[in-house]
């Protein structure tokens, strides 16, 4: 699953949020905004994120307030372009740090041995080191 991170600065004081990469996430001044940002030079439904299966797109959907981006790029009303992790975009006076990590499961089922106490796999009905049945062994999730 991928998580997106945005992380921005308003009346000197750092806000972030953190949001699962899925459907259009929108940006702008208005409560109703899956990011809410209360900056008078901020539109009201400034800009939309649109996750993709390759990359995260960034649209522009103020009519009259374009939206800069890192290395000069400008956006001007319904343009978009792929954002890379690390990218600063602009909406009014306000600067917006995107970032984008993946998350993996890394946990499994384990269950530990009552007689030697090694932690196997729940697959196993017995245990490989000392023949041990799993069968009332203590089931949880680990790495």
């Amino acid at each position: 699953m991928r998580m997106i991170n945005l992380q921005w600065n308003v009346e000197n004081q750092t806000q972030s949020q953190t949001l699962k990469a899925e459907g259009e996430i929108t940006i702008g001044r208005k409560v109703d905004c899956t990011v809410s940002i209360p900056h008078q030079t901020v539109s009201r439904q400034h800009a939309a994120l649109i996750p993709r299966e390759q990359d995260i797109l960034l649209r522009n959907l103020s009519e009259t307030n374009p939206i800069s981006l890192t290395g000069g790029r400008v956006l001007s009303a319904g343009q978009e372009t792929p954002l890379e992790n690390g990218d600063v975009f602009v909406l009014g006076k306000v600067n917006i740090r995107f970032s984008i990590t993946e998350l993996k499961a890394k946990f499994s089922f384990k269950v530990k041995c009552t007689g030697c106490g090694k932690v196997v796999d729940t697959t196993m009905t017995d245990c490989p080191w000392c023949g041990t049945s799993l069968a009332f062994g203590e089931t949880f999730i680990g790495r």
